[in-house]
């Protein structure tokens, strides 16, 4: 497991060998992780088509109480 604790602006970069790794981001913003793409899902022969994709770790979560009486938390893309 990698830890992210109280960081800004943090990218990590995973291999297919670790790529099964857990990211587990506490109070920190702006982090990104890096792997590659299954083979196949990319062509190797054109260069703008990337061999790794980058995906942002959520910063911001919406809390409520549903209907059943129970807390759901779910992560926003973005903030309006």
């Amino acid at each position: 497991m990698i830890s992210v604790e109280l960081s800004h602006a943090v990218e990590v970069f995973l291999t297919n060998d670790t790529k099964n790794v857990q990211v587990k981001c506490t109070a920190s913003q702006s982090v990104a992780i890096t792997y590659p793409k299954l083979e196949g899902t990319y062509d190797p022969n054109n260069e703008e088509d990337e061999a790794s994709k980058t995906v942002a770790v959520y910063e911001t979560w919406l809390a409520k109480i549903d209907p059943k009486d129970e807390l759901v938390v779910t992560p926003e893309e973005g903030i309006d």
